[in-house]
This record gives structure tokens, C-alpha cells and sequence, in this order.
């Protein structure tokens, strides 16, 4: 997928039906346990892309948040 799809809103909301798709459901509700236990809305921690490997990657890389321009503020340090 070409950088930048992300903009696309039919995109987005294509993305959002398949977060619970088996390759990256558990992933994703870590980030759902994640954003419970610290009172934030679902979705606040980002979710894994199932477009991409999920658990069936080779290498998983957790970053702090996905893009700069998503959040002018650093992370919150746990």
C-alpha cells in the first residue's frame, strides 16, 4: 500500500472492520487492556495494521506512537 493511504477515510474505516481479524486480534486487544488499565478511550493506543503481519511477523517493533504528526506531545513514560 502506497504511504499516505492512511489519509483516505474509506481506507481507514477498511482497516477498522478487520482489527479483529486472527492475525492481529491479540495483539490488539493488548493495546485495548492497555488503554483500559490506564482510562483511556479504546483506540487511543494504536492499533496493529491488518495489513501487516501481526502474529504471524517475523520481528514486532512497539513504538512509543506511529507518527509525530499524530501528537506534539512525547509519550507519557510508564
Amino acid at each position: 500500500m502506497a504511504n499516505g493511504r492512511n489519509a483516505e477515510p474509506a481506507v481507514v474505516a477498511d482497516k477498522m472492520s478487520r482489527i479483529r481479524d486472527a492475525h492481529v486480534a491479540p495483539l490488539n486487544r493488548l493495546a485495548d487492556n492497555i488503554a483500559d488499565s490506564q482510562g483511556l478511550p479504546r483506540g487511543h493506543v494504536p492499533y496493529v495494521d491488518p495489513d501487516q503481519g501481526g502474529v504471524n511477523a517475523r520481528l514486532l517493533v512497539l513504538l512509543d506512537n506511529p507518527s509525530r504528526k499524530q501528537s506534539p506531545e512525547p509519550a507519557p513514560v510508564y
